[in-house]
């Protein structure tokens, strides 16, 4: 008789020990799990993520800019660098969408073919598309190289420091190449980065108002 009683208290703790385990396992969550995203999302600083936005929306751009000149371009270097600016920048597009993804930050949703450049490219055909081709892509990189290169040695968030330098080196080969067709088509790279100062213009600077036209009275 002892011996079964002995059996059913040590079954009766076993099954507490078990249900016990089973409680414990169950409460023992991740505090952080349900923050996760958010607490990622804020170690990236705003600088890093405006950075981020700005180079997946003009990334995306430049890859509808790209297309067009591979279908409508009429010369065939120009072609060439509207392949390169497509290849290219879809991989550097890839590569922001997992920086994105690993970091929980929204990714750009934008319509490219919406944009004004492309639409504008649209309406364009033969040496006119050519011509306005080339002076985006002069203009594009001018106004984008800077960025990437001060992400480069500026960016708190690691990985988006190591994006911005390793994107740098096609980003001057395409204006490289854009800079070599804009002599062929005439273009002045300095009347386009005048052109992108736009609203820039310092109208109290009197170095620039031997520039400014003479007002009539």
């Amino acid at each position: 008789m002892r011996s079964i009683k002995t059996q059913c208290l040590i079954g009766a703790v076993a099954i507490g020990v078990s249900f016990g385990s089973t409680v414990i396992r169950a409460d023992d969550k991740d505090p952080n799990q349900s923050t996760g995203q958010k607490e990622t999302e804020t170690q990236v600083g705003s600088s890093d993520q405006q950075f981020i936005q700005e180079a997946s929306k003009g990334g995306m751009k430049e890859v509808e800019l790209g297309k067009l000149a591979v279908r409508k371009a009429q010369g065939s270097d120009v072609k060439q660098l509207g392949q390169k600016i497509v290849d290219d920048h879809t991989k550097a597009n890839k590569e922001l969408k997992q920086i994105c993804q690993k970091k929980g930050l929204s990714e750009e949703k934008s319509d490219a073919k919406s944009d004004p450049a492309v639409q504008h490219l649209e309406t364009l055909s033969g040496a006119e598309f050519d011509r306005a081709f080339v002076q985006h892509m002069l203009e594009d990189h001018q106004k984008d190289i800077p960025k990437f290169e001060e992400q480069s040695t500026s960016a708190q968030d690691q990985e988006i420091k190591q994006f911005a330098e390793k994107t740098l080196p096609a980003l001057r080969e395409h204006l490289r190449m854009a800079q070599s067709l804009a002599s062929k088509y005439g273009i002045s790279e300095a009347a386009g980065a005048e052109k992108k100062k736009g609203k820039d213009w310092d109208e109290n600077d009197p170095s620039k108002d031997k520039d400014k036209p003479e007002e009539k009275n």
